[in-house]
């Protein structure tokens, strides 16, 4: 996950998209601030441990899932 956060830095997504976490998630939003994170869209990384791998969640407002995605740990 840290690599995640480097490389997100690296690329430029830090400058765009404020950060904030669960006991399990990073999440990525342009709000910066809890209120708006509850109707702007949203997006979380969970790293799973069973299967070496990323669930990327779209959430359209914090709670209300769009979509899921599957990827594996390869920057």
């Amino acid at each position: 996950m840290i690599d995640l956060i480097l490389y997100f830095d690296k690329i430029g997504i830090c400058e765009k998209y404020f950060t904030s976490n669960s006991h399990e998630s990073l999440g990525l939003s342009t709000a910066d601030n809890y209120e708006q994170r509850l109707v702007l869209p949203m997006a979380y990384v969970t790293y799973q441990q069973k299967t070496n791998t990323f669930k990327l969640t779209f959430q359209n407002g914090q709670g209300r899932t769009l979509s899921e995605e599957d990827c594996d740990t390869t920057i």
